[in-house]
C-alpha cells in the first residue's frame, strides 16, 4: 500500500528548510554511513549528519521540488508491481518498509529529501490493508451522508478490529 500526502509543508516552509540545508556545510556526509551491508556498494548519495544542527533543527521535513532535478524518483515495489514517485515539494510518501525500493540516479540538479520508519500498532500487513480499506469507506460514506447509524457501527467494528489485532 503506497498513500502520498499532499501539502505536508507549505511552500515558505519548505524555501526556509531549503536554504539551511543549502547552507549546511560540513554537515552533508557519505550516505553510506547509514547503509547496512547489503546497501552499501549501491548507495552513492550525501545526506546530512543525523546529529547535525540542521538535521535536528529541520530533519522533519520533505523537501525535494522535482522541478529542480531530473531523475531521483522512488521506485517501490510491492505485490501490485512497481510504483514510480517523485511528488512535489512538501508533500510526502509512506509505504510499508519490507517493500524493496530504490532511487533513480539523478541526471540534473540535486534531490533533497528527508525520510524517517514509523511503526505501526497492527504488525500484519493484510489486517492494516483491512483497516485502512474500511477506515478510507467510512470516509467516503461520511462525505457523501450516508446513513449514520450504518456508519457508526462500521467505526465501531474499525475500532473493534484495531484493538484485536494492536500489539500490546
Amino acid at each position: 500500500m503506497v498513500i502520498a500526502i499532499p501539502d505536508v509543508l507549505d511552500p515558505r516552509r519548505v524555501a526556509a528548510i531549503r536554504a539551511a540545508l543549502d547552507n549546511a556545510g560540513d554537515a552533508w556526509v557519505d550516505g553510506r554511513v547509514t547503509a547496512g551491508y547489503q546497501g552499501a556498494h549501491v548507495k552513492r548519495n550525501l545526506q546530512i549528519d543525523e546529529t547535525s544542527a540542521v538535521a535536528r533543527t529541520e530533519g522533519d521535513a520533505v523537501v525535494a521540488d522535482p522541478a529542480d532535478y531530473d531523475g531521483g524518483e522512488l521506485v517501490i515495489e510491492d505485490t501490485h508491481g512497481a510504483h514510480t514517485v517523485k511528488l512535489p515539494a512538501g508533500h510526502m510518501i509512506v509505504y510499508p518498509a519490507d517493500s524493496r525500493h530504490q532511487i533513480t540516479p539523478v541526471s540534473r540538479g540535486a534531490r533533497i529529501a528527508c525520510f524517517f520508519w514509523v511503526q505501526s500498532l497492527v504488525r500484519d500487513g493484510a489486517q492494516r490493508r483491512m483497516l485502512f480499506d474500511l477506515d478510507t469507506a467510512i470516509q467516503q460514506l461520511t462525505a457523501t451522508g450516508a446513513d449514520e447509524s450504518a456508519r457508526v457501527r462500521l467505526v465501531g467494528c474499525y475500532h473493534n478490529l484495531l484493538r484485536m489485532w494492536a500489539d500490546t
